[in-house]
């Protein structure tokens, strides 16, 4: 009798394995372009719509304005002024904030006897625009209120920008013609990062294990030039290299700040250490800014009064009024 036919093992088992891994290779693949993209989407669309009304405040007299961007996009915008003769400061939020949350800084430089104008960027609070772009489109915003006080007050001007707003400026700097920079006394950034690429890479290793964290970092920087105009790859600290000589710089770093931590200050002053000061604090993510919210701002008091030079205002004193003060708003302006 013969012995039955025994099954035929296959000749090639590593072909299956390789088709098999490489359709498990394949899936991840898609999954993580997909999801790459999805997060991409998320990270750049606009902060929620917050209607914004200006505060009844003592110590400064705050108006409503309308700045008119190249683009001819209209930016919302309040300023706080305690006196004509005085230099004014352009504040700039922080990603997700808007001009509400500057209000304490405003009164920290009105103190200083300095006025200010606190803007509202695209795509945040009450402003248009659907995409945030980090600062990019922004730097038009900071033209927009250089031209608006070009047209109405000859004073000196200083910009002072925490993170996002830090970014705007510096992006900014490049198309600030030289009438423009003759008026600006100096520059105050806080928590400034110096590319997108470094700032998704620390953002991503705040919340995911090493490996995971470096996979998402490459999947964010490739999917968000889909959703991102030209441009805005670019690195603020590039735009940074256009501040003439003379124009003094404050840098401000927490060394809790992993968003952007003082190494990346480090980076703007080793560009230029002539002119630039750097202060450190043990403070987080745009800490500095966040005393003035929380305190009577007395960290950045302590930072500026040396650094900026004395306003002929004079400015009020932390319990005082300025001439004025008081009023809801003035006329709004545009």
């Amino acid at each position: 009798m013969e012995a039955p036919d025994q099954a035929t093992p296959p000749r090639f088992p590593w072909r299956r394995r390789a088709r098999y891994a490489s359709g498990v290779g394949l899936a991840l693949l898609l999954l993580w372009a997909g999801a790459s993209i999805a997060a991409a989407d998320r990270l750049t669309r606009r902060s929620p719509f917050m209607a914004e009304q200006i505060p009844s405040i003592d110590w400064a007299r705050g108006a409503e304005v309308s700045l008119h961007a190249r683009d001819e996009v209209t930016t919302p915008a309040w300023t706080f002024d305690v006196d004509e003769a005085a230099p004014t400061v352009v504040l700039l939020h922080p990603n997700g904030g808007s001009r509400s949350r500057m209000i304490g800084l405003a009164r920290v430089w009105a103190r200083l006897g300095y006025n200010s104008i606190a803007l509202t960027q695209r795509a945040h609070g009450d402003a248009s625009g659907e995409r945030n772009d980090f600062g990019w489109s922004a730097r038009l915003d900071v033209l927009a209120a250089l031209d608006w006080l070009a047209g109405r007050r000859s004073t000196p001007i200083l910009l002072h920008g925490a993170s996002l707003g830090a970014a705007a400026i510096c992006f900014a700097a490049p198309e600030i013609d030289d009438e423009r920079w003759s008026r600006i006394q100096g520059l105050i950034l806080e928590s400034p990062y110096s590319d997108l690429e470094t700032a998704v890479r620390a953002r991503t290793a705040m919340h995911l294990p090493w490996g995971l964290a470096t996979a998402a970092a490459l999947g964010l920087e490739l999917a968000a030039p889909l959703f991102l105009p030209e441009g805005a790859g670019r690195a603020p600290i590039e735009g940074f290299d256009s501040v003439p000589p003379g124009c003094r710089v404050l840098l401000l770093a927490g060394t809790r700040d992993r968003h952007a931590p003082p190494a990346e200050a480090r980076r703007y002053h080793g560009r230029r250490p002539a002119d630039c000061t750097l202060l450190v604090e043990e403070v987080g993510h745009v800490g500095w800014l966040t005393d003035t919210q929380r305190a009577d701002g007395a960290r950045y008091l302590a930072a500026l009064r040396p650094w900026v030079t004395p306003s002929p205002a004079g400015g009020p004193g932390p319990d005082e009024k300025s001439p004025g003060a008081g009023r809801r708003t003035g006329p709004r302006a545009r």
